[in-house]
């Protein structure tokens, strides 16, 4: 279910924005594939926190991204782009990490009432 929720979101985003097989669409759905696959393997062999998880899928979604556009440009300097990238990801997947296991254990309790 996640991996077609995610197929889709990318799909419909990108017909929406009328960039359907282009470069963002490929660099979008390099992101999505790449952190989804490290997720489920992640997910697979740990048991991790939603928190973990999180954090794990927004540092892959760059690096995906990263090297779609480092090989579609033929361009490796893009990759001085990945330390800034990765603080910001760390960051956003630790707060969307915390908004997710709050929401969770409130619909937890709400439905154990």
């Amino acid at each position: 279910a996640m991996v077609s929720n995610n197929l889709l979101r990318v799909l419909l985003v990108s017909i929406m924005r009328g960039s359907l097989l282009s470069i963002p669409f490929y660099t979008s759905l390099a992101g999505v594939a790449l952190s989804t696959a490290v997720v489920i393997i992640i997910n697979a062999l740990l048991k991790p926190s939603v928190l973990m998880l999180s954090v794990v899928s927004s540092i892959f979604h760059p690096l995906g991204q990263i090297f779609v556009i480092s090989r579609i440009y033929n361009l490796n300097q893009v990759y001085v782009l990945l330390p800034p990238l990765l603080i910001l990801s760390v960051i956003t997947g630790v707060l969307t990490g915390i908004i997710s296991t709050k929401t969770l254990d409130r619909l937890n309790r709400n439905n154990n009432y």
